[in-house]
C-alpha cells in the first residue's frame, strides 16, 4: 500500500504543463489593450461618425437640424514646403471633424474601456 506522501508526489508529477514537454500554451481569450487598439478604435469611431453625417446629408433636406448635424470644421496645419536643393519635404495636416464624428470616437473611447 502507498503513503499519502507517495500519492502527493506522483499527482504533483502528473501537473497538466510542464516546463519539459511540447505542448504549447492556450492563447488569452480576451484582447490586450493599448495604444494600437485604442487609436484602431477611434479611428473606426471617427469614419463611422462620418459615414453616418454623409448619409444624413444626402438623405435630408437642408435645414437647421441636419446643418448642426453635418457642419463641418477643419482644424490642422497648412502644407508648407522645406527646400533643400537636393530635395524638399512637404509637411501638413488637416482633420475633418463634425458632431457626429465626435459622437462616434466618443463611443469608441467608451466601447474600449468597456472591453
Amino acid at each position: 500500500m502507498t503513503s499519502r506522501r507517495e500519492r502527493i508526489i506522483t499527482v504533483r508529477n502528473l501537473a497538466p504543463y510542464d516546463s519539459q514537454s511540447t505542448r504549447t500554451p492556450e492563447p488569452m481569450a480576451g484582447l490586450k489593450k493599448g495604444p494600437g487598439l485604442f487609436l484602431l478604435f477611434v479611428v473606426i469611431g471617427g469614419y463611422l461618425g462620418v459615414i453616418l453625417s454623409e448619409v444624413l446629408r444626402h438623405a435630408t433636406t437642408s435645414g437647421p437640424l441636419s446643418e448642426f448635424f453635418i457642419r463641418t470644421i477643419r482644424p490642422g496645419i497648412s502644407p508648407f514646403t522645406l527646400n533643400f536643393q537636393l530635395f524638399s519635404i512637404t509637411f501638413g495636416f488637416e482633420f475633418s471633424l463634425n458632431l457626429l464624428s465626435l459622437l462616434g470616437i466618443a463611443l469608441a473611447i467608451y466601447l474600449y474601456k468597456q472591453a
